[in-house]
């Protein structure tokens, strides 16, 4: 499983969803459980998002970065490597969906070999 959270420039939830799907299209919808969509508190035109991805395969770090390369161009991988995170304010950052702000995702079962 993978645990995605996502800020999104959109005007209501339903954008949000669409900018979701949209984003990682090349997942089948019977594996994807939106758990929360909700008005970001910091500004009225921003929806964060909350997403399970349920993942049959073993996930490498090899595939999660190409993963990760689908949907962004710059991740920081977090300390101990198990968690990912981009945003647009960081210069040069594209997002497959330019509504994107920000994108933090968790590798539950990252096999690090």
């Amino acid at each position: 499983m993978l645990q995605a959270n996502i800020i999104v420039e959109v005007s209501d939830k339903d954008d949000a969803i669409s900018v979701l799907f949209d984003l990682f299209d090349f997942f089948d919808s019977d594996n994807v459980e939106v758990v929360k969509v909700e008005q970001y508190w910091k500004e009225n035109q921003l929806y964060k998002v909350l997403v399970n991805f349920n993942i049959e395969q073993v996930l490498t770090k090899e595939i999660a970065d190409k993963f990760l390369s689908a949907i962004g161009n710059k991740w920081v991988w977090n300390h101990g490597g198990y968690e990912a995170h981009a945003s647009s304010e960081v210069e040069g950052t594209k997002f497959k969906n330019q509504r994107v702000r920000f994108i933090n995702i968790w590798f539950e079962d990252l096999q690090k070999t």
